[in-house]
């Protein structure tokens, strides 16, 4: 009987009494979308587990991984059960997560007449590698700006430094070069000269100043014996000058001119520095025939080429209806006008009241496309005969939209940007182009409406408040389509929010796709 109790007791004491395993500890490196980790390798679920040291809430899962370790803290753990509590393990720690690279941020800028658009790594880290889609561009270390890109073809890039890579940027892309007008092509037929290359989208410059060129392309007021060059502009570059010309007689094309000037000191006469008056509409009609006809004349003169001597002409101008109130013209007809030789009719227009009226406005050059840049550009202007010695442009851009950059340089804000600008002349029309970046789906919806608003300071004996603030309204889109046409409110207008003074600004955007 001694000898079976004496039996139980030691079986008991084995059981009671075994030692407790000491925990191993398996670790896992970091990977770069996480940390390192430790897994208890010879892990017992009716143990307790103690860490030292206690850093938080740190557990332990049913296939034994350690969760709540803290990276770079060095930890040991023992196991427990029944009043037992086994050695410490080994001291371990587990490794941050590898370094993931930065997003690059591209920039663009826009092209020019010299130079092609340029796009750079705002961000740009010598120590990382950068890949494009598709190959081929490089960096340069100094500048950050991207090398070898073609226009026209659509890049993102990644940034990687050698075992983590970024996520990929958006698409960007730069275009070509500003394409300058074509050098005028003189043709001289005796006395009568045209540009036969005339394209009426372009404006042309003549050195001396003096001759005009009409509506197909003929050129008038070409004084005889005086060589005279030509270049094109179509706003943005100018064409280099054209071969030199001259006429040896006095020409005999017939054109009739009109003109409208401000005549600063009411007599009549425009004199030489007098600048001519577009706040208002030119019109004609041919014997009579109860047919006016409008001419378009945004820089005041418009020509009317007819060779024949019989034809009658009646010729008129007024002020555009706002700006009646301000102006007088002396003289606002001529009658019975017969096209022979080259005639200029001048209207003169005087002052009758002081204003001042600053203008603003935005005409989008692209649409918002998820993913990638567009531009929009803001025309400001003078449409007074009074110097605007100083004056704010306030541009605030809808909070879905990054602003990248401007032309010219800008004072960034959190919404947007200002900008200070001096001496704006009477009559005179400044721009700035702004570049920004439409993220990508589902960051934005297709046909979710961008809202942008420019504003114009100062308002001060302002006679037109209304276009000191200007609205601009376009739906996001996906797919490229050059075609479009969209008034700057969007597809819709509050009947609420309408007055029937108001303007309606449309942009329509058309390609030739042909050769």
């Amino acid at each position: 009987m001694k000898t079976i109790f004496t039996f139980i007791l030691w079986c008991i004491s084995i059981f009671c009494f075994a030692q407790i395993d000491t925990p191993v500890i398996t670790l896992t490196s970091p990977t770069c979308s996480a940390q390192g980790s430790g897994l208890i390798n010879n892990f017992n679920p009716n143990v307790t587990y103690t860490f030292t040291p206690n850093t938080g809430n740190i557990n332990v899962s049913s296939t034994g991984l350690i969760v709540g370790l803290i990276c770079g803290t060095t930890y040991t753990v023992t196991s427990s059960a029944n009043g037992q509590t086994s050695n410490p393990s080994l001291p371990f720690s587990v490794d941050f997560q590898l370094p993931v690279p930065t997003l690059p941020h591209i920039i663009v800028t826009a092209a020019s007449c010299n130079s092609n658009g340029q796009a750079f790594i705002a961000n740009y880290d010598f120590s990382l590698i950068y890949i494009f889609n598709p190959t081929g561009p490089t960096i340069n270390p100094n500048t950050m700006e991207i090398l070898n890109l073609v226009p026209g073809i659509f890049y993102n890039v990644i940034a990687s430094n050698g075992i983590c890579e970024s996520f990929s940027s958006s698409s960007f892309i730069i275009n070509p070069i500003v394409e300058t007008p074509d050098i005028p092509t003189i043709e001289i037929n005796g006395n009568i000269v045209t540009i036969s290359n005339y394209d009426s989208s372009n404006t042309y410059v003549f050195s001396p100043t003096g001759p005009l060129v009409l509506n197909n392309g003929s050129v008038t007021n070409v004084e005889s014996s005086v060589f005279y060059t030509v270049r094109s502009s179509n706003g943005a570059c100018i064409s280099n000058p054209s071969t030199p010309f001259f006429i040896s007689e006095p020409q005999n094309n017939q054109a009739i001119i009109l003109n409208s000037f401000l005549d600063s000191n009411n007599n009549g006469i425009k004199d030489e520095n007098e600048i001519n008056f577009h706040l208002g509409q030119m019109s004609y009609e041919i014997n009579n025939d109860g047919i006016i006809h409008h001419a378009f004349a945004p820089n005041g003169i418009y020509g009317i080429a007819d060779n024949n001597p019989n034809n009658s002409y009646d010729l008129f101008f007024n002020v555009l209806p706002e700006y009646a109130p301000y102006y007088n013209v002396s003289v606002s007809s001529y009658a019975d006008i017969n096209p022979v030789g080259q005639v200029t009719y001048y209207f003169p227009v005087v002052i009758n009241t002081t204003y001042h009226d600053l203008r603003v406005s935005i005409i989008p050059s692209q649409a918002p496309r998820a993913g990638f840049d567009y531009f929009n550009t803001i025309i400001y202007s003078n449409q007074s005969p009074n110097l605007v010695p100083s004056g704010t442009i306030i541009f605030t851009k809808d909070e879905a939209i990054t602003l990248n950059n401007t032309i010219p340089s800008t004072n960034t804000t959190a919404n947007g940007f200002t900008y200070d600008f001096t001496n704006l002349q009477p009559f005179e029309t400044r721009v700035i182009t702004v570049n920004m970046f439409t993220p990508p789906l589902p960051t934005v919806v297709i046909n979710q409406p961008i809202t942008h608003s420019a504003s114009i300071t100062p308002l001060v004996n302002d006679a037109f408040p209304n276009n000191n603030n200007f609205n601009l309204t376009q739906n996001v889109i996906a797919a490229y389509d050059p075609n479009d046409k969209m008034e700057a409110r969007g597809s819709k207008i509050v009947f609420a929010d309408y007055n029937p003074n108001d303007e309606f600004t449309y942009t329509i955007r058309f390609e030739n796709e042909g050769n």
